[in-house]
């Protein structure tokens, strides 16, 4: 099948600066403009007609040329040009085949003449020349067949794929149009075992069952973009709601990673969100406030309903705050200015009519004993090489935490049911229980095989603070965390009486399994618990 141009015996003139392509039995959805000569190609899907557009006057353009392929009903799909390259995209006439490109010089861009055809993946749609005119991308969408009312609607699906075309050879002083040989053509098959991975990514990966059976026909390439370097093309996925990128630096292409488009809800509307300023007491007393340093450091927030106090209807807020204030990191240890420090819930009220906020109370993190917890690291080798603000080391706490997320609920413990705050940390995959009312710890839940790591380091002539509040039956993976890049965040559903957590970073490696990170994870998804 080749495309053959004619010149319109007519030209067909714009009115009011609008080409009717109509009655020349043509669509318009792409155009290919060629700066060198101020001509354009436009097709439109289902017309099998390309029709040719004089521009060197914008303010009157006409319809001086149409191509039409030799086999009817074929489809043209797209098109672009560069220099004396005219490329156009073909759909076969079994849509779910292979298609072609064929390529055209158009030295008299009125009248472009056939020079090559080379064949792609099935259905190719969008092509794209690469900045310097020496490749030419093409996405191959795979449409399944689609006869719609027929038994044959669905019943075969092709891989999507993308085609790198080396046209270089067209650019030297004796051009050689592109060769079948000059094409790499690349499908997903290679992601075909991280379905579940993607999806988990955001990325819609649907299919028919039964036809669609691999994640690599069921990803359908459409749109290009291509970086100014020309090292690398960003491909849309359109029925997958994802991008492709594609390492177009080396001989052979190379799809380098997929992520999702992303995922708005407007069924809401869209949120709105201000600033309230208030004093906040320091966590540990005002007096104990360390020159330098100002009151705040909060990190998780939770709603808590609405209660009247001293006649005003408040929404209360319990917020938390972090280890306490941090100083340098000096040779790779964290200086702690107020090494004391207790991390301490606060309740918040607000006024809705005035937005005034006001701190009520606050409760200081205890022990399970009352014994005021601090902010410092726990296990030495883990978590971060404590110093003070002169650079002296200070010993690791046991019990120490930072605490970065905070939720409410009631829980049964021991046969009890009790009010408690669960506090998230940010050290590593930890989550403790305290009691609503004393602050005090009841139960912390950490990785399998820390427990042991805290006994022993925190041994004193036999005996360990180490007791039944610690139990360690999250997943033993989750120790291997970045540094300080445990729980960021959690939610608590009422309705089931889960609480959801999240790792705030990808996990690290623990290659040789000694209770160590001994690289960092390439890895780009996070954990929720």
């Amino acid at each position: 099948m080749t495309i053959s141009f004619l010149p319109l015996s007519t030209p067909t003139l714009a009115v009011d600066g609008l080409l009717n392509l109509k009655s020349l039995g043509a669509n318009a959805e792409i155009t290919a403009y060629n700066p060198k000569s101020g001509y354009a190609y436009t097709v439109g899907g289902g017309s099998g007609a390309i029709i040719v557009i004089d521009l060197r006057n914008p303010t009157a353009p006409s319809a001086v040329g149409k191509g039409t392929p030799s086999i009817t009903g074929q489809t043209l799909q797209s098109a672009a040009v560069f220099g004396n390259l005219l490329a156009v995209a073909a759909q076969n006439v079994i849509k779910t085949s292979p298609g072609t490109i064929q390529f055209f010089n158009v030295t008299n861009p009125a009248l472009p003449v056939h020079i090559s055809t080379v064949e792609v993946g099935a259905l190719p749609d969008m092509v794209k020349f690469n900045s310097d005119g020496s490749k030419l991308i093409v996405t191959n969408e795979g449409e399944p067949n689609d006869e719609s009312g027929t038994l044959n609607d669905y019943t075969i699906d092709p891989n999507g794929s993308i085609s790198v075309i080396n046209t270089s050879a067209y650019l030297a002083a004796t051009p050689i149009a592109p060769l079948q040989a000059d094409v790499k053509t690349i499908d997903f098959s290679a992601w075909n075992n991280r379905k579940a991975e993607l999806i988990n990514r955001g990325i819609r990966i649907t299919g028919k069952t039964g036809v669609t059976t691999t994640l690599a026909q069921d990803i359908e390439p459409e749109a290009i973009s291509i970086a100014a370097d020309g090292k690398t093309a960003y491909i849309s996925l359109q029925e997958n709601n994802a991008i492709a990128v594609l390492d177009i630096s080396a001989a052979e292409p190379k799809i380098s990673t997929i992520f999702s488009a992303g995922i708005q809800d407007w069924d809401r509307g869209s949120a709105t969100a201000k600033n309230y300023s208030y004093t906040l007491s320091y966590a540990r007393g005002n007096s104990n406030l360390p020159t330098g340093v100002q009151a705040g450091g909060l990190s998780g927030l939770t709603f808590s309903g609405t209660e009247t106090i001293d006649g005003k209807s408040l929404d209360i807020y319990y917020s938390i705050t972090d280890r306490g204030p941090n100083g340098a990191i000096v040779d790779g240890k964290r200086q702690f200015l107020d090494p004391t420090f207790q991390p301490t819930i606060y309740k918040l009220g607000m006024d809705r009519t005035t937005g005034a906020i006001t701190e009520l109370s606050k409760l200081g993190l205890k022990r399970t004993d009352g014994i005021a917890l601090t902010g410092l690291p726990q296990l030495e080798g883990k978590d971060d090489i404590p110093v003070n603000s002169v650079n002296a080391a200070i010993a690791y706490d046991p019990f120490g935490i930072d605490s970065e997320t905070i939720s409410i609920f009631d829980v049964t413990i021991g046969g009890t049911s009790r009010k408690v705050f669960a506090v998230g940390d940010e050290y590593r995959g930890q989550i403790a229980l305290f009691d609503f009312t004393t602050g005090n710890l009841i139960q912390r839940f950490i990785p399998a095989g820390q427990k042991a790591l805290l006994a022993t380091q925190h041994n004193k002539n036999g005996a360990t603070p180490i007791g039944a509040e610690t139990i360690d039956s999250l997943p033993a993976i989750y120790g291997n965390r970045w540094s300080n890049r445990g729980i960021e965040g959690m939610a608590y559903n009422s309705i089931d009486g889960l609480l959801y957590a999240f790792v705030q970073s990808p996990l690290d490696v623990d290659s040789n399994n000694d209770g160590k990170v001994a690289e960092r994870s390439k890895s780009e998804l996070t954990r929720i618990l």
